[in-house]
Parts: structure tokens; C-alpha cells; sequence
């Protein structure tokens, strides 16, 4: 599990990059444009015309970088409560009440689970409970049809 968020960690910082690189070349753009201007190269309508443009590129980009920034902020310490929650999901379902058993198989299993006299199977299992139920043998009985 922890090499897959990884890989995303990885991708998220490779698309930082690209849109920081993107955000300079929008600025070396807009300075051109500037120089342009001021060298009466371009009227006043085609500099603000291109000028507005540019800028909202930038905010677009701006926006973006912030928003893949803020995504993974507390990612780590929601991890671990996580998991501290599911090694003791034992506990907490032996403790729940009926409904409280209920959401807790529901949070596990997003489709139907079928119980047969050999095993329990459903036709679809979350990524992450795939991952983790493989590493534990004693949950072998468990089929994904």
C-alpha cells in the first residue's frame, strides 16, 4: 500500500513541476508582452487583450498548484488514524451495536456480501481492503467473484 501512495506522491510532485514550469514561461510571456508595449511594438487594446488572457492563465495555474498542494497536507496523519481505526476494527464492531456493525461492514464491503456455508463472497472489493486482505492469510476465505 505504501508503494502505491507513493507512485501518487511521485506523479502529484512531476505535475507540480510541470505546472511551476508552466507558470514561468506564462510570466516570461506576460513580461514580453510588457516590453512589447513599451516599446510600442503593440497598441494599447492588443496589449490589454493580451495581458488579460495571460493573466488568467496564470491564475488558472496558480489555482491548480494550490489546489495539488493543499490535497496531501494531512494525508499522513489521516493515514495513520486509519489504520490505527482498522487494526482495531475488530474491537470496534465486537463493541457496536446492530446498525454500528452494519456501517462498519458497509464501509468495508461497497457491494453485497453473500455468505455461502464455505466462504463469504461480493462482486466488488474497495482497492485499498484488496490490498490489505492479502497480506492477512486468515481472511483466505473471503472470494471476489
Amino acid at each position: 500500500m505504501a508503494e502505491i501512495f507513493q507512485d501518487e506522491g511521485e506523479t502529484k510532485e512531476v505535475h507540480i513541476q510541470s505546472l511551476k514550469r508552466e507558470l514561468g514561461k506564462l510570466q516570461s510571456r506576460l513580461e514580453s508582452v510588457e516590453q512589447k508595449f513599451f516599446d510600442d511594438m503593440i497598441d494599447v487594446k492588443t496589449y490589454n487583450e493580451m495581458k488579460r488572457k495571460t493573466d488568467v492563465q496564470i491564475g488558472d495555474v496558480k489555482m491548480e498548484l494550490e489546489q495539488i498542494k493543499s490535497r496531501g497536507k494531512d494525508f499522513q496523519k489521516h493515514l495513520e488514524e486509519g489504520i490505527s481505526i482498522f487494526k482495531n476494527v475488530n474491537g470496534f464492531y465486537e463493541n457496536a451495536t446492530i446498525e454500528g456493525k452494519r456501517q462498519i461492514i458497509k464501509s468495508i464491503f461497497n457491494e453485497k456480501l453473500i455468505y455461502t456455508s464455505k466462504y463469504f463472497k461480493t462482486s466488488h472489493l474497495d482497492e485499498t481492503i484488496k490490498l490489505v486482505l492479502t497480506q492477512m492469510k486468515k481472511l483466505k476465505f473471503l472470494r471476489v467473484k
